[in-house]
């Protein structure tokens, strides 16, 4: 059986110094990360409160508990900190002085508590009921929807006309809420450590217990290694059987992350880092407010009248929309997941598809769909600048469906008035306003919902966002008077290119491009745009004088060399920077790939995990010439030794030949893969009737 440790501690009252109690959570914690007993139970007395789980990502303390106090918001941290979970809170009972934490939430079935009637003493017993079994659990069942139970439960349905769209959505909703979970399961995972790295760590354990210092210090050396060994295999066999199945590897190999980056820290608007979690909550709340709030005062675009009727939408439809949703995306606030839908019966898809009718014709919509679910992810940068987080918004799979048939600061009426501008029928224009107007979107990243206005900005994660950020921009470029100016370029002036918010401007001097930039950023700033200067630079060719470049008093700062749309490109065009870039991207695609290409034996798998992930980095944007054709071929040859286990001396003292390697492997020329990309790329092009 493995062993147990029991820790009995008694923390200071709130009377004391915060150093003091700092210093007592610090020396606890220390103690606890230093024993490597299998089972550790913390037992004592905190002078802690601790209310009921108040966000899903506080899985650590369970549902039952009446409230908190500061000493209780410690407690929380230091569980969090050590990875334990609050035995307590997870049972109903009485409220008791003493608190019980458990590294394992399997390992604790009750929290009992008996207190003596003397007084003088007030002794308390408490007791923890522990689980015992002979085969270690390797991991909590985890609920998986049974699809299947899912379709056949949420047939049940008799699709009823409620005059109240609210309540017609809310009773379609908590149907489907109902049916996944009446069709929750629980699935077993395969064990993770092999019998003989279990025999390993029962023997430590049983060492530990014996006092046998020196060999229970080789055991563990002995259990560390075998159990990277397990992982490591069981992680290779994993994305083996996901490739062989077809299955996203990179969705797989987020499944082995087992926990998610949290916010330590965050920079106050003064300079001043915090790490208390309600003052950082209050500086989410200030920069998202303001990034939210509308800044240009806009008055509310005027709706032609037209005769368009809006056709209805039909079941089909609404399957084939279906079909488009990615799978494994996170739910809104419905909780209802893209998987649900693809299992939804026929007399459900009738019935939305006479809801999405309904709503097109009344252009009206639920009050459901106005608030959001907002998620916070780092991109990139220093952390503690609340600016380097994505704000990703949530929305309900429903609301996704109606919008199938990313960026913060658009002026909701300049994009409802660009819409006008280029055709859009009225009615859908007022579907759109309808949207928009009163949202609001929810963040908890740590005790309360933030809730916050949205008054302008289309929503990052909505599939309609990149069509309306593209018509708002159309319409402001079609404003800018830029006839005569720009580069010919086959008879034609071509003063821009543009891919979303990644815009160039081509210009011949710098006094156009200084006076064409001053017009691209009056005309966005009237709807709200800002342009990024610290991403806004320049280049030029010996052709053009130099000049300072500047706008608004800025300086634009000059470069030789920008990465466009994942190409770097310079004036001398000279591709050997980019061909290095290209061997990089090659070789991190490898990377990705390396574990399954080493455990399977499934040549044509290896081949085709080749073509689909190392080809298109290898050869993205490239027109190649013939020296750069033969650049990349011998990079597609290292990559193809290194995948039959072979090195360029062992190649040549077989006397083995390129083309022996290649018939081995299977895979496709790079060469000849980027010249039909290109040709099927030109021919795209030819086939625009946009004069490109």
């Amino acid at each position: 059986m493995p062993a147990l440790t029991v820790f009995i501690a008694y923390a200071p009252t709130s009377s004391y110094d915060e150093d003091e109690i700092e210093a007592f959570y610090m020396d606890m914690e220390k103690f606890y990360r230093e024993d490597h007993t299998f089972y550790k139970v913390i037992v004592g007395d905190f002078n802690a409160k601790i209310g009921p789980r108040r966000t899903p990502e506080e899985l650590h303390i369970g549902t039952h508990g009446l409230e908190w106090n500061e000493q209780g918001e410690r407690l929380s941290e230091f569980i969090m900190t050590t990875r334990t979970i609050h035995g307590n809170s997870q049972f109903q009972k009485p409220t008791s002085l003493m608190d019980v934490l458990a590294e394992r939430r399997r390992c604790c079935t009750e929290v009992l508590h008996r207190i003596r009637p003397s007084p003088p003493s007030r002794k308390i017993l408490l007791l923890a009921q522990r689980r015992e079994s002979r085969e270690v659990q390797e991991e909590e069942s985890q609920t998986n929807h049974q699809l299947g139970s899912f379709h056949n439960a949420s047939r049940l349905w008799e699709d009823t006309v409620v005059d109240n769209i609210d309540e017609e959505y809310e009773r379609l909703i908590q149907h489907l809420c109902d049916s996944a979970k009446k069709a929750e399961g629980s699935r077993t995972t395969k064990r993770r450590l092999s019998h003989e790295t279990l025999e390993l760590i029962r023997q430590r354990g049983a060492a530990r217990a014996a006092g046998n210092y020196q060999l229970t210090s080789e055991l563990a050396r002995r259990c560390r290694e075998a159990i990277k060994e397990d992982l490591k295999e069981r992680r290779a066999a994993v994305l083996a059987e996901a490739a062989e199945a077809g299955r996203s590897i990179r969705n797989t190999r987020r499944d082995f992350a087992n926990r998610k980056t949290k916010m330590t820290a965050l920079r106050r608007p003064d300079g001043t880092i915090t790490s208390s979690r309600r003052v950082m909550e209050k500086v989410i709340y200030d920069f998202y407010s303001d990034l939210f709030d509308s800044h240009v005062h806009l008055p509310p675009c005027h709706l032609r009248e037209d005769e368009y009727v809006i056709p209805s939408v039909l079941p089909s439809e609404v399957r084939h929309a279906i079909k488009s949703v990615k799978n494994r995306t996170a739910p809104g606030p419905d909780r209802i997941r893209p998987e649900h839908l693809k299992n939804l019966p026929t007399a459900l898809v009738n019935t939305l598809a006479r809801l999405f009718t309904r709503y097109r014709s009344e252009c009206k919509v639920p009050s459901q769909w106005k608030t959001s679910r907002t998620v916070l992810l780092y991109k990139k940068g220093d952390p503690q600048d609340i600016g380097n987080y994505r704000p990703i918004c949530l929305l309900s799979e429903a609301y996704k469906l109606f919008t199938r048939k990313a960026f913060d600061t658009i002026e909701t009426e300049a994009v409802l008035e660009a819409l006008g501008n280029q055709g859009v029928p009225t009615q859908y224009i007022r579907i759109f306003r309808g949207l928009y107007s009163n949202f609001t979107t929810r963040i908890s990243p740590f005790y309360d919902d933030i809730t916050i206005d949205v008054r302008r900005g289309v929503r990052q994660g909505d599939t309609v966002s990149p069509k309306l950020f593209t018509a708002t921009l159309e319409d402001v470029m079609r404003r800018l008077e830029w006839d005569n100016m720009g580069v010919r370029v086959d008879g034609r002036l071509l003063h821009h290119l543009r891919f979303a918010d990644d815009i160039v401007l081509i210009t011949p001097s710098i006094t156009q491009a200084e006076r064409m930039l001053a017009d691209f950023d009056d005309a966005c700033g009237k709807i709200g745009l800002q342009l990024n200067l610290t991403k806004t630079m320049f280049m030029r060719n010996g052709w053009v004088s130099n000049a300072p470049f500047s706008l608004n008093g800025t300086t634009i700062s000059e470069c030789s060399s920008y990465v466009y749309l994942g190409r770097e490109v310079n004036m001398m065009n000279d591709l050997a920077p980019e061909l290095g870039r290209r061997k990089r991207a090659a070789w991190g695609a490898y990377k990705s790939i390396e574990e399954v290409v080493k455990k399977t034996k499934n040549i044509r798998l290896r081949a085709h995990l080749f073509n689909t992930m190392i080809l298109p980095a290898l050869t993205y944007a490239w027109a190649l010439r013939k020296r750069d054709e033969n650049a990349v071929s011998v990079i597609e040859r290292s990559i193809e030794r290194v995948m039959l286990g072979l090195t360029r001396l062992t190649q040549v003292r077989a006397g083995i030949r390129s083309s022996s390697l290649r018939q081995q492997s299977k895979i496709r020329d790079a060469a000849v893969y980027a010249k039909l990309s290109k040709i099927r790329w030109a021919g795209h092009v030819m086939r625009q009737n946009d004069h490109r």
